[in-house]
């Protein structure tokens, strides 16, 4: 079994990986983590790397599970998040032919993040034309063959990196006791791409709406890579998953 944290429009790497497992699994039985890439996801505007955060309530204080959280009303997020990707992609090579997928998701009311989660994973699937079939626990999983879910935590501005040949960026290392990196640094040989265990990634540059403003940045939303590469984002999220 391969178990998953769920995400909010999740990054690339975090995709390549569901996609690379025969049968994922996302947990939502755990206790709900705050600041992690359950509710929030990254993308690149005119001002640089900027958070999208879906506002959400723990309705039995730290002691909520996932499955529990519901979304705040308190602010209009999705018109937030709405005018952000039309801002940051509108000019990107892919908008108008993706954006369909995503416009029923600011327009519907979801009370829970896991029905918010699975609505924009299921979007994310089908602009990418792939079939996949995605379970969730019906109890909280204490071990699991393939355990992602403390490996897809956060998006780390420190994770940039000097090219390495060929458009190639490895991300940096980071001191494991921070918690804010994903995949750490190593020895090429010694892993792969489908362990469950931080590893080493290259991800190549691809172009980026806003590339003569600011330097690549690796392991975004895969919303990012889709509205740039199109149809091409599969083959690179293959190419990921070879690694």
């Amino acid at each position: 079994m391969a178990i998953f944290p769920t995400a909010y429009f999740p990054c690339i790497s975090y995709v390549a990986q569901l996609l690379a497992d025969d049968a994922p699994v996302i947990e939502i039985f755990d206790t709900y983590h705050k600041q992690t890439y359950r509710n929030r996801c990254h993308v690149m505007t005119a001002n640089g790397v900027q958070m999208l955060s879906v506002p959400v309530k723990q309705v039995n204080g730290n002691h909520t599970m996932t499955k529990d959280m519901v979304i705040s009303t308190v602010e209009p997020w999705q018109q937030i998040h709405r005018r952000c990707l039309e801002s940051a992609y509108m000019s990107s090579p892919y908008f108008e032919h993706y954006y369909s997928y995503l416009s029923p998701i600011f327009e519907q009311h979801f009370e829970k993040l896991i029905d918010l989660n699975d609505a924009a994973l299921k979007a994310i699937l089908k602009m990418l034309k792939v079939k996949k079939e995605i379970s969730y626990t019906s109890d909280y999983v204490k071990e699991a063959e393939k355990d992602f879910r403390n490996v897809f935590v956060k998006w780390n501005p420190e994770s940039y990196m000097m090219k390495v040949g060929d458009g190639a960026l490895r991300l940096r290392s980071v001191p494991e006791e921070t918690g804010t990196l994903r995949l750490r640094s190593a020895t090429p040989q010694s892993t792969s791409f489908n362990s469950a265990t931080p590893q080493a990634t290259i991800q190549k540059s691809y172009y980026q709406v806003f590339e003569n403003k600011f330097p690549f940045a690796p392991d975004l939303s895969v919303l990012d890579l889709i509205f740039n590469e199109g149809p091409e984002a599969m083959d690179y999220i293959n190419a990921l998953q070879k690694m």
